[in-house]
């Protein structure tokens, strides 16, 4: 457009010039000729040529300013026809991004959905191996919030504590005397973990190692080696209670003799020092959210047992 701009000014500034030299040109002809007819004679013959010449000139540039305007009245077209699409375009791009807005709009709120009926799921299923370890000395609920509360002394996830309390009424029922015994139990390990200083992958470990310990009755081998690296209370508990160095221990675990009853008997008669020792330990952004959760996920229980209700009813089979 630089360019043609350019043409245009130059067009502009060579006419009127060109077409003043013309103009007094002819006039000299004219005045010369009108001379000629009197007694002088002069000879304007090479004045009507250069005036032919200057005219065939204007010709010229009035056919490369046709040229221009018509270049100039194509480039206008085309440049409408590009404003045109290019007006289009953000018109279908606005409604493209409309579109991805609305579609992230939706996969939220879906994402939302599933892992609602994610936990919703996760909780009931809870519920269930929570109703099958029940001693019957209280209600489910007041099970499930004993145990919200156990979480919640020890930092520990809600549905983590569920996990392992029903897990240990399940795979060892005849290591404790009670519901509330097994909550008890796994508060004060989850404590002990935490005071040995074990991340949350290690605690899963060490925790899953100790129920496997509880429910074959002994601990020896692989477990007792997680057990001491992640939860040095644990060892000392023992060692203490049975009155053995840890080295003492290793011989007794090979041999079998660290009993489910000596683990836990060994760990309620330290619970005084194991809860004095985690109470030392201030509490961190992680153990903040951690409660959140589990105070979202305790609120959302009675929800959940809805739910799970309509889900199982025969209506909702027969829609099914």
């Amino acid at each position: 457009m630089s360019t043609i701009q350019g043409s245009i000014m130059l067009m502009d500034a060579m006419s009127t010039p060109l077409n003043n030299i013309v103009g007094a040109i002819n006039t000299t002809i004219v005045a010369l000729q009108n001379v000629n007819n009197t007694d002088v004679s002069i000879d304007t013959s090479r004045l009507a040529n250069a005036q032919t010449m200057i005219v065939q000139a204007g010709a010229q540039l009035n056919e490369i300013e046709k040229n221009i305007q018509k270049r100039i009245q194509d480039n206008v077209v085309e440049q409408n026809k590009f404003n045109t699409a290019l007006s289009k375009g953000v018109d279908k791009a606005n409604s493209l991004y409309g579109k991805i807005k609305s579609f992230i709009g939706l996969y939220a709120g879906i994402q939302t959905v599933r892992m609602g009926l994610d936990v919703s799921d996760n909780i009931s299923q809870t519920t269930a191996r929570l109703n099958m370890i029940n001693d019957g000395n209280q209600t489910t609920d007041q099970l499930q919030q004993a145990i919200f509360q156990s979480a919640k002394n020890s930092r520990a996830g809600f549905l983590d504590t569920v996990n392992v309390v029903s897990k240990l009424g399940l795979l060892a029922p005849q290591a404790f005397n009670s519901n509330m015994e097994t909550v008890k139990f796994s508060e004060l390990m989850a404590k002990s973990f935490k005071v040995g200083g074990a991340s949350t992958q290690e605690q899963t470990s060490g925790m899953y190692q100790l129920i496997q310990a509880m429910a074959s009755g002994k601990l020896q081998g692989d477990e007792f080696r997680s057990i001491m690296e992640n939860a040095p209370l644990l060892a000392q508990a023992i060692s203490k209670y049975t009155g053995k160095s840890i080295g003492e221990l290793k011989d007794m675990s090979k041999e079998g003799l660290i009993t489910s009853d000596v683990i836990k008997n060994a760990v309620f008669a330290m619970s005084d020092e194991i809860n004095t020792k985690f109470n030392s330990i201030p509490m961190t952004f992680g153990d903040v959210v951690t409660q959140i959760k589990s105070n979202a996920v305790n609120s959302f229980m009675r929800i959940s047992s809805t739910m799970s209700g309509i889900f199982n009813s025969e209506r909702f089979q027969g829609f099914i």
